[in-house]
């Protein structure tokens, strides 16, 4: 959508496969909250096209369409980009916090949960199918060409989310990297 990200997710006990419309899905989405509208783009086009033919008018069939490894949603917030990348079957989101940023400008709400707690410095996603887990985030910046890591963690209050960063070099980029799975 204009303001976040919805992830469909197949009920991991239904392994019908020939009948893969038949799946129960948990949704869940996120809502970039106070952010600007997404500007979506793609980055590191891939070697791989895909293709779709629906329907019996050929006009409306869809060859070679350019695919790409990472989608950029552009400046969320003020010096806050996001990217998503194909990390495996998950959805890695790559926030760079250019300097000058401010990590609690990053609000997220999530939408499509009975609950949401910490646990080992992830987060559990509790759905009518099931439990989903956002990964420890980790951060980093690369500061003369060495990588540094960053003590980053989520900060909840409630469905919305954001991150606590200590320890940085404020004039370089900060890195925040959480995985969905």
């Amino acid at each position: 959508t204009n303001n976040g990200l919805t992830y469909s997710i197949p009920d991991p006990y239904t392994k019908d496969e020939k009948h893969s419309t038949n799946m129960t899905l948990s949704v869940i989405q996120e809502e970039f909250t106070n952010a600007n509208h997404l500007h979506i783009t793609g980055s590191q086009k891939s070697s791989t096209g895909v293709s779709y033919f629906i329907g019996n008018n050929s006009k409306e069939w869809h060859k070679d369409i350019p695919t790409y490894n990472v989608v950029s949603l552009g400046t969320l917030w003020p010096r806050i980009n996001l990217d998503l990348k194909a990390h495996g079957n998950n959805v890695e989101k790559i926030f760079t916090l250019n300097p000058g940023a401010n990590v609690h400008d990053i609000n997220i709400g999530i939408h499509g949960i009975s609950n949401l707690e910490p646990s080992d410095g992830s987060i559990l996603l509790y759905t009518g199918k099931g439990i989903i887990s956002m990964s420890k985030p980790i951060a980093y910046q690369m500061i003369h060409d060495v990588t540094k890591n960053v003590y980053v963690s989520y900060v909840i209050s409630g469905k919305p989310s954001t991150f606590i960063l200590v320890n940085y070099d404020q004039s370089y980029p900060v890195i925040i990297d959480p995985l969905i799975h």
